[in-house]
């Protein structure tokens, strides 16, 4: 499945055999995919985690970790965050 779009330049699958493909296609139309893929053949590539209730999750990690990253809160802040985050996913689905 992954391939068959990979071939008509579409994305940039993420089964490393199909995103050579992709790369191929996209050059045969003129493009260059190094910027795509330059992390892929470096070995430098940083993976988006795939987690159940990603939404959630980042609703309360992103303004926590951004608000350390500003020097408005203290890296200990992330305690309380990682607590709110381990409540909600302990929480049954329906909640």
């Amino acid at each position: 499945c992954q391939d068959i779009i990979a071939e008509q330049a579409v994305v940039f699958p993420a089964i490393t055999e199909s995103t050579a493909l992709a790369a191929a296609a996209f050059k045969d139309l003129g493009y260059n995919a190094d910027a795509c893929t330059v992390h892929l053949t470096d070995g430098t590539a940083v993976t988006t985690p795939v987690v159940d209730r990603w939404a959630q999750v980042d609703s309360i990690m992103d303004p926590a970790m951004s608000a350390v990253i500003a020097f408005e809160a203290e890296p200990s802040s992330l305690t309380d965050a990682n607590r709110r985050v381990n409540e909600m996913m302990s929480r049954d689905r329906q909640d």
